[in-house]
């Protein structure tokens, strides 16, 4: 319940739309210790969730949803996830009511 009715504080489009910080102001986390990142040469594709960072080893609850191909997200940020559709129309400000986990095989 942590992202339940989370706003959404940055947008760029064609780039990401980003929300985790309860704040609202791009600086908040969980209070907890930091993620140590787990990088993967892999491509960020349209729709990949990534872990937000502000350097390295600096992931909390921050996250960002691809909304276009950019290859210097490639192997620089932790992804853990892939979301569903309509994250393209979102605007800073819109609430996000609910974030459901769903494991995938």
């Amino acid at each position: 319940g942590f992202y339940d009715k989370m706003p959404v504080h940055r947008v760029v489009s064609g780039f990401v739309a980003q929300l985790g910080d309860r704040a609202g102001d791009d600086y908040g986390g969980t209070g907890q210790e930091p993620l140590r990142d787990e990088l993967a040469p892999v491509a960020f594709r349209m729709g990949d969730v990534g872990l937000a960072l502000s350097g390295p080893d600096t992931g909390s609850s921050q996250f960002f949803v691809v909304l276009g191909p950019h290859p210097h997200l490639d192997g620089e940020y932790t992804r853990i996830g892939r979301a569903g559709a309509g994250w393209n129309r979102l605007v800073v400000g819109d609430v996000v009511e609910r974030v459901e986990l769903v494991e995938s095989h």
